[in-house]
């Protein structure tokens, strides 16, 4: 391997550790940001949605990050019944 070939190799590894450091650092996604629209009173958490509905406890809590239909406190995911409803038609 000459020099050339060793630079290019040495920017080709840098320009990866660059990409994994910044999937380290915290970053700000939907889930962490509550919106206004969850009323106390229409939230459950996922379990007794799963429960309820009748779908798995990993379905539930991918919708609350993808769809939006729950927010997450105290490390819990709490789902609003009604976007739930609403989400599978119901």
């Amino acid at each position: 391997m000459n020099a050339s070939q060793l630079d290019a190799a040495i920017d080709v590894l840098e320009d990866a550790l660059e990409k994994l450091r910044a999937l380290r650092e915290p970053r700000v996604t939907l889930a962490h940001i509550e919106p206004a629209a969850f009323r106390n009173d229409d939230l459950v958490e996922a379990h007794v949605a799963a429960k309820r509905f009748q779908m798995a406890e990993d379905t539930i809590r991918h919708w609350c990050r993808t769809y939006e239909i729950g927010v997450k406190r105290g490390g819990r995911w709490l789902v609003s019944i009604e976007k739930l409803r609403a989400r599978i038609g119901q």
